[in-house]
C-alpha cells in the first residue's frame, strides 16, 4: 500500500441520528472519501458499537454509548460517539479512556511527524442545570485531553448545536 500523505488527511464528522440500514449504505458511500470519520448520534449501546465495523472492512472503529446500558429506557435511545480510520494508515493508535459517555478520543503519532489527537464529542444542549453542569464537564474533558497531548495537533468531530 502507499505511505499515505498526511499533508491531505481527508477527516469527516456526520451527526447520523441513529444507525440502521440506510445509514449504513450512505456512511459506506461518504466513507470511501476520507481516511478518519467522526460519527455522532449513533444510538448504539457498548455491545452494537462493532456493527459500525459494517461500514467499511476497510477501517477500525472505536466508540462510545450516549447511554448507560443498565438503565431502562424509555423511548428512542440517544447519543454516542464513535471514530473510524483507515486501516491501511501507517501510525501507531492509542485509544485514550475519557470516562465520558460524551467523549471518543484516539492519539495518532508516528515516529516522524504526525502526532494528533483525534476528539469526537456529542455535546448536550438542554438548558437545566443538571444540563449546563455536563456540558462544563464534557468542556473539562476536553481540555484535560489537550493539556495531556500538548505537542498534539488537535482535530474536533463534534455536535455541539441542538
Amino acid at each position: 500500500m502507499a505511505k499515505q500523505n498526511y499533508n491531505a488527511l481527508r477527516v469527516m464528522s456526520y451527526n447520523c441520528r441513529g444507525y440502521n440500514a440506510y445509514k449504513r449504505e450512505y456512511l459506506s458511500r461518504m466513507i470511501k472519501t476520507c481516511d478518519i470519520m467522526y460519527i455522532q448520534e449513533h444510538w448504539l449501546c457498548t455491545e452494537q458499537i462493532g456493527q459500525l465495523r459494517d461500514v467499511s472492512a476497510d477501517f477500525h472503529v472505536i466508540g462510545a454509548s450516549g447511554f448507560d446500558n443498565k438503565e431502562v429506557l424509555r423511548g428512542r435511545p440517544y447519543g454516542g460517539t464513535a471514530i473510524l480510520w483507515r486501516k491501511g494508515m501507517d501510525v501507531f493508535i492509542d485509544n485514550i479512556e475519557t470516562h465520558s459517555k460524551r467523549v471518543t478520543a484516539l492519539h495518532m503519532y508516528d515516529n516522524m511527524n504526525i502526532n494528533l489527537l483525534l476528539v469526537n464529542v456529542y455535546m448536550p444542549c438542554d438548558t437545566t442545570d443538571e444540563e449546563r453542569d455536563e456540558f462544563s464537564f464534557v468542556l473539562s474533558v476536553i481540555s484535560s485531553l489537550i493539556d495531556n497531548y500538548p505537542d498534539a495537533m488537535v482535530i474536533l468531530g463534534r455536535r455541539f448545536q441542538c
